[in-house]
């Protein structure tokens, strides 16, 4: 799952679904210290090879 608030990386945890987070800068993540977490959705493709 991909989403951009904390909500979402909870639905995605309580489901046992892979997350990654999208926090555009300059705001700070909502995530955990442990999420993938991307830019943008440019970054997306990189992202999901790393969770492999």
């Amino acid at each position: 799952m991909i989403g951009d608030s904390y909500n979402d990386y909870r639905a995605a945890r309580s489901n046992g679904t892979r997350f990654i987070g999208v926090a555009a800068e300059p705001h700070p993540s909502p995530f955990p210290a442990d999420t993938v977490v991307i830019n943008d959705l440019r970054q997306l493709e990189e992202a999901l090879l790393s969770l492999e």
